[in-house]
């Protein structure tokens, strides 16, 4: 079948959707016993301590060890390839065995689970007690957690769907075998690799057109006013070009740009590599060939003088009559304001960076100085693109709820738990850095990436290892 462009679809903010935003505990406190859980925020940064509470609606009493809180973080990805190959279609009429080429399809999917920690928040003395109770709770999201994304739609071709979700779950221990759990979506942001800041970039190239042909160079000089936008802001960018070639520079233009990688749990591999919206802007003269004294203009008033025969521009001594390379005047554009909106021109939202194990999605502004017949010249920005938050998040109570609030249990992670992916991060990182150091060309060495894993003195670490403690302090009390 013909495969058309879908649009793709899910913005964080149709994930927020997913979730009742407000308290729902049945409504009415005699529905039976329930939970709810929510943050105290609807995102949170790669590395940042979440806030929130599990409220327990208790109307009888049943045995349990405690409350518990659920963190996952999981990948999910897969897609539609399509083949060629060609299979038997008989014979012809001198008995020749006749091929036809036949389409086929295959599958593609990969699932990772890369955090999935369990862990107590407060225990019970084997029974739970009718009562309305609130259990806040903070814990450190592991440093180089991938970003939040999802996307599926039919593209390049092909049916898609990549997502990386995050899932917080409030679980109440219940040894009778019953089952009173809550859970709401968490959006986490990939942590920036740098400060925001602006950024100056400049590059000088020579311009070989037919690939051979040396016409000079050319200087461009681009400031960014960032390093990271939201979805849907304007990259200001502001270019200065100097051009020393005998070529027109045609037009200056500015690309979003974007690599969307996933991975199977096979090893196959798709990616693509896209121009998602540009700003096209009037081009830069080539340079002149002019003479550059009086005493130059003058052998083109010489007669035929022997050796001073000479074409316009030429220069040399006008009483040796000796020739000389003509002078070029570069043309120089001035300061340009080239801006490029940070969204798809097709489908407008675009979704945020993400680098994980099985889904990775990095986005770069790009400055090109065209030149027919030639690559030209060009500037690359590595960017993170990021989602604004919401701008309301509601947490509505019933009428009457009540409840006895215990302390704040502060919880340690264990980031063994999320080895694989913080390493895989660090790696990611790494080469994001090295290569922001090589476009601002200020690196003086090979960027190094070294996994430090902090916590408190109870908790024993290893990232990516086996052994980990986790020690839950409320209070006085800890276990």
């Amino acid at each position: 079948p013909k495969v058309r462009s879908r649009k793709p679809t899910h913005s964080l903010s149709s994930l927020l959707a997913r979730r009742p935003v407000g308290f729902n505990m049945g409504g009415s406190f005699s529905s039976g016993n329930n939970c709810f859980v929510h943050t105290d925020k609807p995102v949170y940064v790669s590395g940042e301590t979440v806030t929130g509470t599990i409220n327990l609606n208790c109307t009888r009493q049943f045995p349990s060890q405690g409350v518990f809180l659920i963190v996952k973080g999981v990948e999910r990805c897969k897609w539609v390839e399509r083949r060629t190959r060609q299979v038997p279609n008989g014979r012809d009429e001198n008995g020749n065995e006749r091929f036809r080429t036949e389409e086929y399809f295959i599958d593609h999917h990969g699932r990772n689970r890369f955090f999935d920690v369990r862990i107590p928040v407060y225990p019970f003395q084997n029974y739970c007690m009718p009562g309305q109770y609130s259990f806040p709770f903070n814990f450190q999201l592991p440093a180089g957690l991938p970003g939040t994304f999802s996307e599926a739609g039919r593209r390049w071709g092909t049916d898609y769907e990549a997502e990386t979700s995050y899932f917080i779950t409030g679980d109440i221990h219940c040894a009778d075998g019953s089952e009173i759990r809550h859970q709401q979506r968490l959006i986490v942001y990939e942590k920036l690799m740098t400060d925001i800041t602006a950024v100056a970039l400049e590059k000088t190239a020579n311009i070989y057109v037919c690939c051979c042909l040396n016409r000079g160079s050319v200087h461009m000089h681009s400031t960014f006013d960032k390093n990271a936008y939201v979805s849907g802001e304007t990259a200001n960018v502001v270019c200065k070009i100097t051009n020393n070639s005998t070529s027109d520079i045609t037009a200056i233009k500015t690309k979003l740009r974007r690599r969307i990688v996933m991975r199977s749990d096979a090893g196959a591999t798709f990616s693509q590599v896209e121009t998602l919206n540009q700003g096209t802007y009037e081009g830069v003269a080539a340079a002149q060939e002019v003479p550059t004294t009086d005493a130059e203009k003058g052998l083109l008033a010489n007669d035929g003088n022997k050796q001073g025969e000479g074409s316009y521009g030429a220069t040399g001594d006008a009483e040796s009559g000796e020739k000389q390379e003509p002078v070029r005047v570069a043309t120089a554009s001035g300061d340009r304001y080239v801006p490029v909106n940070l969204s798809c021109r097709d489908w407008q939202y675009i979704q945020p960076s993400t680098n994980g194990r099985l889904i990775k999605c990095n986005y770069w502004v790009e400055v090109d100085a065209c030149v027919t017949c030639s690559g030209g010249i060009s500037l690359e920005l590595p960017v993170t693109i990021y989602e604004p938050q919401p701008n309301t998040w509601d947490v509505s109570v019933p009428q009457g709820w009540n409840p006895t609030t215990y302390e704040t249990a502060s919880v340690v992670v264990p980031m063994a738990q999320a080895g694989a992916a913080v390493a895989n991060a660090v790696a990611t990182t790494a080469n994001a850095v090295a290569a922001t150091a090589n476009a601002v060309a200020t690196a003086t060495a090979s960027p190094t990436a070294t996994a430090v894993a902090t916590g408190s003195p109870a908790a024993s670490v290893t990232v990516g290892g086996v052994n980990a403690q986790v020690t839950v302090k409320s209070g006085d009390r800890q276990w």
